[in-house]
């Protein structure tokens, strides 16, 4: 079991997630990691910043 660093609330291995951005490992549930990365992104969805930068950096030109 794991404790949620947000919310404290307890969590299996299977709920919960680990962010390994600060220096010390952090436990989120899967509401408050999804609340944080929200947070880190200006209000966008995690995964739709993710896409955004990888389809920049596909649209960088190769040296050639």
């Amino acid at each position: 079991m794991q404790q949620c660093h947000s919310c404290k609330s307890v969590y299996c291995s299977s709920c919960s997630v680990i962010n390994y951005d600060e220096r010390e490992d952090r436990i989120f549930c899967l509401d408050c990691n999804e609340d944080c990365m929200q947070v880190r992104t200006g209000g966008a969805c995690f995964s739709s910043a993710v896409a955004v930068l990888v389809e920049a950096a596909g649209n960088k030109a190769a040296p050639g």
